[in-house]
């Protein structure tokens, strides 16, 4: 027979069981915490790349518009404008196949669309070129975001 007041070591297995549980309940509120904090986290970061793909189709936009000397010609669908430059001569930028492309060559590496669909159309009124350019979520289909600019040149031909 043992005796109650020697030293006993070890844990019984109701305490055992007792300290799983706990480490189960408080694992599964960890979880229900950072779960979504982790979504947020992933569609802000995608909302970041999109602002600053749109910033860069932009920043390329405007190079090549201060750079005008003379008219240019917006084609009829909007998607594509014609300017004589300095130092290039004639640059034709258009907005085809989901990308900007600039005399037929894509400007940025279609990769670096992180499978983003882009929209836009160019117009003009009185020397002054709109650029609308939309990017979609091309993966889901989903959120949709849209930048419009107004850049101010030489008089453009309508179409």
């Amino acid at each position: 027979m043992q005796n109650p007041g020697k030293n006993q070591k070890g844990m019984t297995l109701v305490e055992l069981i007792t300290g799983m549980a706990i480490l189960t309940l408080l694992a599964a509120s960890l979880v229900l915490v950072v779960g979504p904090m982790l979504g947020n986290y992933s569609r802000a970061k995608e909302d970041a790349d999109a602002a600053i793909l749109v910033g860069g189709l932009c920043d390329v936009i405007t190079n090549e518009l201060s750079y005008a000397q003379g008219p240019g010609t917006i084609s009829p669908d909007g998607r594509a404008i014609t300017i004589r430059t300095y130092g290039e001569g004639v640059v034709t930028l258009s907005l085809k196949n989901d990308v900007l492309e600039k005399n037929n060559a894509p400007v940025f590496d279609p990769g670096y669309y992180k499978g983003n669909t882009l929209g836009g159309h160019f117009s003009s009124a009185g020397g002054v070129i709109s650029v609308a350019l939309s990017l979609a979520d091309g993966r889901t289909g989903g959120k949709e975001l849209q930048i419009f600019r107004d850049f101010t040149v030489l008089p453009i031909e309508a179409p």
